[in-house]
């Protein structure tokens, strides 16, 4: 799970496409989320973006970035477990 901004659910889904949904298959480098950072901050929200990988016990994750990151950074790497 991926929450853009904090509170940023009040925009209820303006500014922001998804490229994928529930349940799919990702792949390494695929997008999964654009959104349009300056309106977001033009409407007061703070861009702290918090990933929480829910059923990480199936996977060893290794976080490959600093806290701060920009377009196109690797910010983790899942390897299943199984």
């Amino acid at each position: 799970m991926i929450h853009v901004g904090m509170d940023t659910v009040r925009l209820e889904g303006k500014h922001f496409t998804t490229h994928i949904k529930q349940g799919d298959r990702i792949e390494r480098g695929q997008k999964l989320l654009s959104f349009d950072i300056e309106k977001i901050k033009a409407a007061g929200y703070p861009l702290t973006t918090p990933v929480v990988v829910t059923n990480a016990s199936n996977y060893h994750v290794e976080i490959t970035a600093p806290a701060t990151v920009s377009t196109d950074d690797l910010i983790l790497e899942l390897v299943s477990k199984g």
